[in-house]
């Protein structure tokens, strides 16, 4: 029985919504946060840092999420009612293009990641299988072929095991190494954390067999020893389950909400990112085009049994700039775009950021070789 392991289930759900809400406000408030640099921007579109890159999506989440019901709540007071979901809902279908599309995607997808890991970290099955379902029509939407088989084989594992297997998987979804009840994980990031305090007893350079024997049998032993030397010297050790750290996005909410005020993006009829971006004519569609791949990839599996052909939808276009790339240079190989770009004369500060994005994924390169044609 496989299960998936949900720290890296978050961490694609992170990356999902980067490619979703880049052109939309992702890029905007990444360079409000210091990421300025054509570099800069590159990682943090990627989302190569998960804990940064949930730190965004909160401050994006909770920005956009007190703009919007503000809009709500004004109306309602204009209107003389008290202000509840049901209303919000019913008032949505009347509102712009970009305020439908916002409101899908904030109180759709990125709050359904917040309750994902506030499910994950109580080991609320519930909370973690509701979160689930209401996040996976976007990995159809944005053809992630590998996750939509992930959800797909988990949800039918779910339906179809016993009961009492069902029951097992309900109360051990998540696991707290300390004991703390709010600070569960996922089983891959425990397995991850085990790893590491492994490797940290390894001599430097190339461990050979007997220097890996010698960690994995000492590591709980010395664990021990730590943390008998922690209480004599009385010294902080993060390990204990009262600790805890967050750094406060207060600020940073306030600033990106100032910023939202000026650019009048939530109640205009603007098509237009943060950025100026422009974005594609299909946007405010992008939740109907998710749920239609969605039903076409359960279509097919119920037709043909199998998961093992691994269907792959034509994405969601959201900006004019990914749809001219889409419709460029999205049907070369890697190879064919590294060739188009080394026919180009570079300089060579332009050959060593090449140098490293040359090893990244498609759409940086795609991105490299458009600068370049700028140029």
């Amino acid at each position: 029985m496989l299960v998936p392991g949900l720290g890296h289930y978050e961490i694609n759900m992170v990356k999902a919504l980067f490619k979703l809400l880049w052109d939309v406000g992702l890029s905007r408030l990444a360079k409000m946060l210091g990421f300025c640099s054509p570099k800069a921007q590159l990682s943090c579109q990627n989302a190569t840092d998960h804990h940064k890159s949930w730190q965004i999506i909160q401050i994006f989440l909770f920005s956009f999420s007190f703009e919007l019901l503000q809009q709500y709540v004004d109306y309602a007071r204009i209107q003389q009612e008290f202000p509840t979901a049901d209303g919000y809902f019913q008032w949505i279908p009347h509102r712009p293009e970009m305020h439908r599309f916002l409101s899908d995607a904030v109180f759709g997808y990125c709050l359904a990641l917040h309750v994902f890991r506030a499910g994950i970290r109580r080991n609320n099955s519930d909370a973690i299988n509701v979160a689930k379902a209401r996040f996976a029509p976007l990995f159809f939407g944005l053809s992630m072929p590998f996750y939509m088989e992930t959800f797909f084989r988990d949800s039918v594992l779910r339906t179809k095991c016993p009961p009492e297997l069902l029951n097992f998987l309900k109360k051990h979804e998540s696991y707290s190494v300390s004991g703390n009840d709010c600070k569960g994980e996922g089983g891959d990031f425990v397995l991850e954390s085990f790893n590491r305090n492994v490797k940290r007893l390894l001599p430097s350079g190339l461990p050979n067999e007997q220097g890996w024997i010698r960690a994995c049998r000492n590591v709980e032993r010395l664990a021990k020893v730590n943390e008998y030397m922690v209480n004599i010297l009385g010294i902080s050790d993060s390990t204990d389950p009262e600790y805890s750290y967050m750094y406060g996005i207060k600020n940073e909410i306030l600033q990106f909400r100032s910023i939202i005020k000026e650019s009048k993006m939530v109640d205009s009829d603007s098509t237009e990112g943060l950025c100026g971006e422009k974005l594609a004519a299909e946007f405010c569609n992008f939740h109907e085009v998710c749920m239609k791949n969605f039903k076409d990839y359960a279509e097919e599996v119920s037709k043909t049994h199998s998961l093992q052909k691994r269907l792959k939808p034509k994405p969601i276009i959201i900006s004019k700039k990914q749809q001219i790339i889409s419709e460029n240079y999205l049907s070369f190989t890697k190879e064919e775009l590294k060739t188009k770009i080394e026919e180009h004369s570079m300089g060579d500060t332009k050959k060593k950021e090449w140098q490293k994005i040359k090893k990244g994924k498609k759409e940086g390169i795609i991105n490299f070789l458009k600068d370049l044609q700028k140029e």
